[in-house]
């Protein structure tokens, strides 16, 4: 063999041992990128449904608050739960106890469901909190329905003389159902969340 052929021959080895390299370096950095990627989707995922679930606790929570029906178990569970008092309670104090045990439910959930959004926003770059704040001023109004309702039935003629004008509107907005216009509302500022959150779920 003619030493040009030789040297030929070497020269496509080397250039075959380099290109193997050099394929082998862009399949590990293209197999570095899908890790990557795969471990941010399983974050992104793990976060997405712990707000989910928050998310859809709190809207139960939202709709149970606002529900008409009281019964009388839960108003008994209600009535247990508060320190013991001698006489019996009357049903008004037994319903307004009920109330209560719906509201501090959904108290109770508020700094979770607060962290995860902060955390959504910093970890997602979105502005989440913006329709948090709206919900909570939806919550609020309804909050603060009820706590005048309460007012009514504990103190009747006081009721009658300062706020009767006002009855009809703190009634629909304490109670009512999830497509009336403060259910609407409250499910619109959550929208978003939902949607952001559903978005993460999604493989890249």
């Amino acid at each position: 063999m003619s030493e040009s052929i030789a040297n030929a021959i070497s020269a496509l080895g080397n250039i075959i041992v380099a290109g193997s390299a050099v394929a082998a370096a862009v399949a590990a950095f293209m197999g570095l990128d899908r890790w990557k990627k795969q471990s941010q989707w399983e974050q992104d995922s793990s976060h997405a449904r712990k707000l989910l679930l928050a998310l859809r606790n709190r809207q139960d929570a939202f709709d149970h608050l606002r529900a008409r029906f009281v019964s009388a178990s839960e108003m008994q569970v209600a009535v247990d739960l508060l320190p013991k008092i001698e006489e019996l309670p009357s049903q008004d104090f037994a319903f307004n106890a009920a109330i209560d045990m719906r509201i501090n439910n959904m108290e109770d959930g508020l700094a979770e469901f607060y962290t995860l959004i902060i955390e959504s926003d910093v970890i997602w770059d979105t502005t989440l909190e913006q329709n948090f704040r709206q919900m909570r001023k939806v919550e609020q109004d309804v909050f603060f329905a009820h706590r005048e309702l309460e007012r009514q039935r504990g103190f009747p003629d006081d009721y009658e003389h300062n706020l009767k004008d006002n009855a009809d509107h703190y009634t629909k907005t304490a109670f009512g159902d999830p497509d009336d216009d403060i259910g609407v509302k409250y499910c619109h500022h959550s929208e978003e969340i939902l949607q952001t959150a559903k978005s993460k779920l999604d493989r890249v």
